[in-house]
Order: structure tokens, then sequence, then C-alpha cells
């Protein structure tokens, strides 16, 4: 998140946000009033609303807790920075031994030195990872992540699980919709508490959706210019609604 006050007036670029904040940052507080609000809006759209944090937590400490007692290896699919590390303090009272993708193992050390106790860990170890619960990003799979494990369970976690069509897109075994974003109420209440002046929505998968509602509570918007200069308002106006548009990790601006 960036501000920045001048001459000309004051602008506050979101960035990936969430609120409330992750329990694994430091989170971020906001001015009360900006002249020009520049926001993501990744899951701007109303089927989006997260569940509390403490409902996440449990669902991911239960599919781990169910994936061991059947003897089984539970796989947790997370980015390397930011949700690996959310997820790995809601497993952390478990005091299970757990294995992040060699990528975001450095990471966490990083976290543990500002405080931020993520229990039991080490570098992901193929030859010694059945048993462990093991963390990685969906992208590790097709390099081969634990695929000498014959019996595990695979739990996707993003704000995307929202949609059940991804259980069968990716073969997973649940779907946790944990995202690093706001939601699409959490992102109107945003808009709401900081009175932008002008305010510009970026990365909506249907941009007229987000700009009807805010409209609707006496705040002017409009949407930003998308990756290929088209206005975002435009390309929702071409087909490229939320139930036309598959979203890939590896593609999608934003963590999800």
């Amino acid at each position: 998140m960036v501000y920045i006050e001048s001459e000309l007036g004051s602008l506050l670029y979101t960035g990936d946000c969430r609120t409330p904040p992750s329990p694994a940052t430091e989170g971020f507080s906001a001015p009360s009033s900006v002249d020009t609000l520049i926001t993501e809006a990744t899951f701007s759209l109303p089927i989006y609303r997260w569940e509390p944090h403490e409902v996440l937590a449990s669902r991911v400490r239960e599919f781990a807790e169910d994936a061991l007692r059947e003897d089984r290896t539970p796989v947790f699919l997370a980015y390397n920075l930011g949700k690996a590390q959310e997820i790995m303090q809601m497993l952390a009272p478990m005091d299970h031994p757990m294995m992040i993708h060699g990528a975001g193992f450095p990471l966490c050390e990083v976290y543990e030195r500002y405080g931020f106790s993520l229990g039991r860990y080490e570098t992901y170890r193929r030859e010694s990872c059945e048993g462990k619960i093991l963390i990685a990003p969906g992208s590790a799979l097709g390099s081969g992540f634990a695929s000498n494990v014959k019996r595990k369970r695979i739990a996707y976690c993003s704000g995307w699980a929202t949609l059940e069509a991804r259980q069968s897109q990716l073969t997973v075994d649940a779907l946790i919709p944990l995202s690093d974003h706001l939601d699409f109420y959490a992102l109107l209440e945003f808009v709401e508490q900081v009175s932008p002046k002008r305010t510009i929505v970026t990365h909506s998968p249907n941009a007229d959706v987000v700009l009807h509602y805010l409209a609707e509570m006496g705040i002017h918007a409009e949407a930003g210019l998308s990756e290929n200069g088209m206005n975002e308002s435009e390309l929702g106006n071409v087909g490229l609604g939320e139930a036309e548009v598959k979203v890939s990790e590896n593609t999608k601006k934003g963590s999800g």
C-alpha cells in the first residue's frame, strides 16, 4: 500500500490488501480521507464473501488432522509468500512437523525474525516428506512435488476456491477460500471508509458490477486500464465476466 501527499492532493494505492488483515502480517492503517483512491479489486463480485479467520483456521487444521488420521499426507497449495506463512501459523498449534517448498523456506525465516511463530517446519525434502504437512504453490505439483507420496490429500487455498468448479479443474480434495485480498463487501466498506473524491478500480473480473454498487452508495468510480490497454469496464462488456473467465494462478495478477 502506498500513500502520497503533494501540492496536487493525496493518492492512496492499495495493492493487494485485506481487512481484517492476516494475523501473519502487521496489518496496515489507511487515511480517513483521500483525493484519489486506486484500489485492486480482484474479487469484486458479490459471490466473494470470506469466512472469518477463525473459521478458516479451523478448516485448515481439520483438513490436516483428518488426512493424518487416515495415514495420508496433507498438502496445502498456497503461494510461497504470505499465504503459506498464514497457513503455517494456523497449523502451528498442532505441533506436527511441516515442510515448505524450497522457495518459501527462506521467507519463513524472515517472518520468524520479526516475531511471527510458524510452528515446526523445515525445507521440503522429497525423500522424507511423507507423513509431514506439506505446503507448496500449485505450480509445484507439475514439477513432481511429493509425486512419490501415493497416499495424500490436497487442499487448494485461494480466494478462487470459492468457485466449486476449481475442485475438478485442479483435481484436489478440498477447496479452502483463504485470500490475501479484500472480498466484495470489504472492498465496498474500505472505499467508503477512505472517502475518496475519485476512485479507480483495477483488476476486476467485471468492473461494471462494483462500479454499480459504488454508484448506489454515492461514490463516483471508474475502471482503470487492463494489462492490454482496454478499459476494464469494456472488458466486462465483451464477455469477460465471472462465469467465462478461467483465472490462472500463474497468469492472473494478484495472489488470490
